[in-house]
């Protein structure tokens, strides 16, 4: 009656055939064409059925970790096809592997567990229709890296181990210094080591700014951090030199020598700070244009102290004071002239590096260079006492050590 309900056939070998078209009612007739006579009946046509569904993806694989939507999607009896991912019940075979949301606003999402496989599988609950497929759980796959430390700064001539440190997609992390590939961006700057047992060993080069990188070739995934290389700085002090001993009176200049983190050396004498322990003993000068210069107070021993203000490195050095020495010899009188067959005692004045002086007449050695014209002696109660022997002149020499003093003696007629 209603062909867009459905139509019925008469075609040979599909006669009395009913095919749905559209939902609704309609009456189905046979005739019988000779008489006329027929028959009749109702056909209602309802809602198309689930037949089947299908699951997307089909076997997918997935990192521990990662998440998988699913879809379902249901074939119904007139060959439509519908996402019914929201009103089927989703679940897993295996919820140690994974399991599988039947929550609203996530259903079909698999969220992994551990490494494995387990079946997915959607039932329609009114007719009881499923669907299924497999889902493979990988070992979790590297997302990022991370360099510690952070944008570091050391001065020249100084290393720094960097440290890559990777997060995975089970949210764990991994300390995979040694399996990256290392790289500096300025080699000018620093260099960073690949090699087996320095793996992230960042080496100083020059002053400046470098990008560190480290990279997982497998992955191609990269970290990077930066590397500030700053000047040298001072590492230690030499004071030179070392442990003098200086009569008293004399001064004694010191020299500070500064090595540097890079290895370098640098008369730093002038930019310390000097100190003696003993100040009774010496002095040490800070004084603009003197600085370093020991002047000695007394006998004895001090320690000399050199300290760098910035870093408060010091070095120190001992300093001995020991007895002022004789630099000086004075013969008196002066060129003095006596008559033959008289005497003339001379005296020896010593002055000392203290600018002290001292009668040393008694401990001297006297000399005439010309015993012809007088000698003189050095007997004990006599020492320094010429006599005349004939008219002429000679030379009076006092010596202590290497140290001497002479005049000129004239011996004249006798009046």
């Amino acid at each position: 009656y209603d062909t867009l309900v459905a139509t019925i056939s008469n075609a040979s070998g599909s006669e009395g055939l009913a095919t749905s078209v559209s939902t609704g009612s309609t009456t189905i007739t046979a005739t019988d064409s000779g008489t006329g006579i027929s028959g009749a009946t109702n056909l209602a046509i309802t809602p198309a059925v689930l037949e089947s569904i299908d699951l997307t993806p089909t076997n997918p694989e997935i990192p521990l970790g990662y998440n998988q939507q699913f879809t379902a999607t249901g074939t119904y009896s007139d060959s439509s096809t519908q996402d019914i991912t929201t009103s089927v019940t989703w679940s897993s075979y295996d919820t140690l592997v994974a399991t599988i949301s039947n929550a609203i606003g996530s259903e079909g999402l698999a969220t992994s567990v551990s490494t494995g496989s387990t079946t997915i599988t959607a039932t329609d609950s009114g007719t009881g229709i499923s669907g299924a497929t497999n889902l493979a759980i990988t070992p979790a796959v590297l997302e990022s890296i991370d360099l510690t430390p952070t944008n570091p700064e050391i001065p020249l001539g100084y290393n720094q181990q960097f440290t890559a440190t990777g997060t995975y997609s089970d949210s764990s992390t991994q300390d995979i210094t040694t399996s990256v590939t290392w790289s500096s961006y300025d080699t000018g700057v620093a260099e960073i080591s690949n090699a087996s047992g320095s793996e992230g060993l960042a080496t100083s080069v020059g002053t400046g700014s470098t990008t560190i990188t480290a990279t997982d070739s497998g992955a191609g995934i990269s970290g990077i951090t930066g590397l500030t290389v700053t000047a040298a700085v001072l590492e230690s002090i030499d004071l030179t030199p070392t442990n003098p001993e200086i009569p008293l009176g004399y001064n004694q200049q010191f020299t500070a020598t500064g090595t540097y983190s890079d290895s370098s050396t640098q008369d730093i004498t002038t930019s310390v700070t000097w100190s003696s322990s003993a100040t009774l003993v010496a002095e040490i000068s800070n004084a603009s244009g003197s600085e370093g210069l020991a002047t000695s107070v007394s006998t004895g021993s001090t320690t000399i102290t050199a300290t760098d203000s910035g870093t408060g490195i010091s070095s120190t050095t001992g300093l001995t004071v020991t007895a002022a020495v004789l630099e000086s010899i004075e013969v008196t009188p002066t060129n003095p002239e006596i008559p033959l067959g008289y005497n003339q005692q001379f005296t020896a004045t010593g002055t000392y590096s203290d600018s002290s002086t001292q009668d040393i007449t008694t401990s001297v050695t006297w000399s005439s260079y010309d015993t012809g014209v007088a000698e003189i002696s050095n007997a004990s109660g006599s020492e320094g006492l010429a006599t005349s022997i004939n008219e002429g002149t000679t030379t009076i020499t006092a010596t202590q050590d290497t140290i001497n003093g002479s005049t000129l003696l004239t011996v004249s007629p006798l009046g």
